[in-house]
């Protein structure tokens, strides 16, 4: 069995490679991607605070370091592997 240390390793490394060729700020329709919903279930996942993003002028501007954190912090993978 993995350790929680090898664990969350992994975690890192897999956000690490899925955010590495992005640029500094996302579009929605990239998000969209990473995520998997439609844009529309990005817009709302914005509009409720579940993703971070910031509103400017009719828009979205969604920082791509600050959504891997998120990622990070809320990944479920070491919560289903305690037991």
């Amino acid at each position: 069995m993995r350790t929680r240390e090898q664990l969350m390793g992994a975690q890192q490394d897999a956000l690490d490679a899925l955010f590495s060729n992005l640029p500094e700020t996302l579009t929605v329709k990239e998000v969209s991607g990473i995520v998997r919903k439609t844009p529309q279930g990005v817009y709302s996942m914005l509009k409720a605070g579940k993703l971070p993003g910031y509103e400017v002028a009719g828009g979205w501007i969604i920082i791509r370091d600050e959504l891997k954190e998120q990622m990070r912090r809320g990944s479920s993978r070491e919560q289903a592997t305690e037991d």
